[in-house]
């Protein structure tokens, strides 16, 4: 079986939402394909994906922009321009496909969706395309739409919601198969394309890279940390963290006078560097997510808004940490209230379950345990990747598919 992935992003250091999906799927995939990676030369690549993959293209980008007045007229209800073109992928993947037959080809994300009417028109009828998508973000579209205050703002989220609807009914029909993360995500998308086969695959997590240990050296007795992880430059995270340590830390400093927030993540943006004080710590970028997610005592999951599967939770359950989270942070987890989580909306319920964790350890140790078993039992990447294998069969034949494990197996014999 011959495979083709297009990405956004090389699957690097698992930094990000993208990564952490891409990383395993691909590691996962060359053991059983010969698998070609073509991807905007972004980020940096898994030594053990760049040696056993059949070929690998990171493509430099260049955004072209079109300011004038004609081209804004023409595309602004268009969705050609939600996302970037890139001529230079474009011509580098016309180059692969008039090359190579393939059995799948792999779209990452809603960015490479703009692509699907090149592949569909370049490829031969029997080649399949799964398109990852991940996300509908529409959702969030209608969120905006309803929390815009004012006329202006109103307008615009309108356009974009607009935009973005257009941008998926256009190019998302290219493809046999659509993946989201969430049960959500996927009615959404459904309503909206019947046609369109669309399937829920959730996330997974590394249970074994992400597993208990308690936190080491200086950081051993840190005392009532509230963490808070996530990569800091995305609306949604920038929006959880400020509404954590300003609306609900001071409340649960009542109780527990010594309590922390310790926000970690890269790319923090101006706003949540501010945050920095002697009871908030922004880490920034950190060489391992791992110990200093150690330290928390648990993990605060404020948001107010995104979609999607929260990575953060299911890090937080593989590794033992309790969670305490707002509702719309948990939508299609399998979260309980009192079982592997605590659930609440509103700054004083909030600080009310943290402040349950902080002077109860046994609790905070009963959900903690709980959240460990629920990520190896539904969420290890063994569950996950297995339910992959069965899409793929399904679209491209069981002998394929067949064929192409036992040729990977046999290759990799000494």
């Amino acid at each position: 079986m011959r495979v083709l992935t297009l990405l956004p992003k090389l699957p690097g250091e698992p930094v990000d939402g993208h990564v952490i999906r891409t990383r395993p799927l691909l590691r996962h995939l060359v053991q059983k394909a010969a698998v070609d990676v073509l991807a905007y030369e972004v980020g940096s690549i898994d030594a053990d994906i760049a040696e056993r993959v059949a070929s690998l293209r990171a493509i430099p980008v260049r955004l072209e922009p079109n300011t004038s007045a004609v081209h804004r007229i023409r595309t602004f209800f268009s969705p050609h321009d939600v996302q970037p073109w890139y001529r230079s992928y474009s011509e580098a993947l016309a180059e692969r496909l008039s090359g190579s037959e393939y059995d799948l080809i792999w779209v990452a994300g809603w960015k490479m969706l703009l692509y699907l009417p090149e592949v569909r028109r370049l490829v031969s009828p029997r080649t399949k395309i799964i398109a990852d998508v991940v996300d509908d973000e529409l959702l969030g579209n209608w969120r905006d739409l309803r929390g815009a205050k004012g006329p202006r703002s109103r307008a615009t989220m309108a356009r974009r919601l607009l935009r973005n609807s257009l941008y998926q009914r256009r190019f998302l029909a290219h493809a046999d198969l659509a993946l989201f993360v969430a049960e959500n995500d996927a009615n959404s998308t459904r309503a909206r394309m019947p046609r369109l086969r669309v399937e829920v695959n959730q996330n997974g997590v590394d249970t074994d890279y992400f597993a208990p240990a308690p936190p080491s050296g200086k950081h051993r007795d840190e005392g009532p940390v509230l963490l808070f992880e996530g990569t800091m430059s995305y609306g949604p995270n920038v929006e959880g963290a400020l509404y954590l340590v300003k609306r609900v830390l001071p409340i649960v400093q009542r109780s527990v006078p010594d309590a922390r927030v310790l926000i970690v993540g890269r790319n923090p943006t101006p706003e949540i560097e501010a945050l920095a004080a002697h009871d908030v710590e922004v880490t920034g970028t950190v060489d391992d997510v791992r110990s200093d997610m150690r330290r928390g005592a648990m993990l605060a999951c404020s948001l107010r808004s995104g979609t999607g599967l929260k990575n953060k939770i299911l890090q937080s359950w593989a590794m033992g940490i309790p969670v305490v989270a707002t509702p719309i942070s948990v939508p299609g987890l399998g979260a309980i209230h009192d079982v592997n989580v605590l659930i609440a909306e509103g700054p004083e319920a909030f600080a009310a379950q943290c402040v349950r964790l902080l002077e109860a350890p046994s609790l905070a140790e009963r959900i903690g345990n709980a959240g460990r078993r629920m990520a190896l039992d539904r969420y290890s990447m063994h569950v996950k990747l297995g339910e992959i294998d069965s899409f793929i069969e399904e679209l491209v034949g069981p002998r394929t598919f067949a064929r192409a494990s036992t040729s990977q197996k046999q290759s990799a014999s000494p």
